[in-house]
């Protein structure tokens, strides 16, 4: 009976602590609260050098595909500038891209719509010769109490983040948009949602 109660306690506390280092690793994994608004970063390993990313990036229907929306790129005002416009009428929308060279850092900045921010891509070699990590910084202003509430709704700018990441490896991988996020694994509860982590920690190259 003692050897079966001590058993059961084990299994407890390691229960426990699984919870707390799983409650620590969502908290960490969160956009940082700063400047009283956030900042994320991601990054996501592709197959392919710096070049072909951004040669891939700078046509149009890929990059459509890329964020889901129509999207047009066409040269701005020097040589190392890039306009992206999208929508139509009052819903009409431009961004222009500066770049530092031929293949980055890139900044932007969106100052009017429904989601101000500020961004950066920047494009480093991946360790191995694994191709090329692409890591996007966004900062954006928001309250605590905004933040949730996107959350909640899904359209979080970290969230959204992600989603553009996975699908961008995809597309300039394989040529179209590979997920398994929606298949049952037949598991049930915790067992799923881990799953669910996992799938999308290897779509993005093992990143959070």
């Amino acid at each position: 009976m003692v050897g079966r109660v001590s058993g059961w306690l084990a299994v407890t506390v390691a229960a426990g602590v699984g919870a707390g280092l799983l409650a620590r690793r969502r908290r960490e994994s969160l956009p940082a609260r700063q400047d009283g608004g956030y900042r994320t970063v991601r990054a996501v390993t592709v197959d392919r050098s710096a070049e072909s990313i951004v040669e891939y990036c700078g046509q149009s229907p890929h990059l459509s595909a890329m964020l889901d929306r129509q999207v047009q790129v066409r040269p701005g005002d020097g040589e190392r500038r890039r306009v992206l416009s999208g929508g139509s009428g009052t819903a009409g929308w431009t961004v222009e891209v500066h770049a530092d060279s031929a293949t980055g850092p890139f900044h932007w900045q969106v100052e009017e719509g429904p989601t101000p921010h500020q961004g950066r891509i920047e494009l480093v070699s991946a360790p191995g010769a694994r191709g090329t990590e692409v890591r996007v910084e966004l900062r954006y202003p928001e309250s605590r109490v905004g933040h949730r509430a996107a959350v909640l709704r899904g359209r979080d700018l970290d969230q959204l983040l992600r989603t553009v990441l996975r699908r961008a490896k995809s597309l300039i991988e394989a040529g179209e948009v590979v997920s398994t996020m929606a298949e049952p694994s037949g598991r049930a509860g915790i067992t799923e949602r881990t799953t669910r982590v996992v799938r999308e920690k290897l779509s993005t190259g093992g990143r959070p």
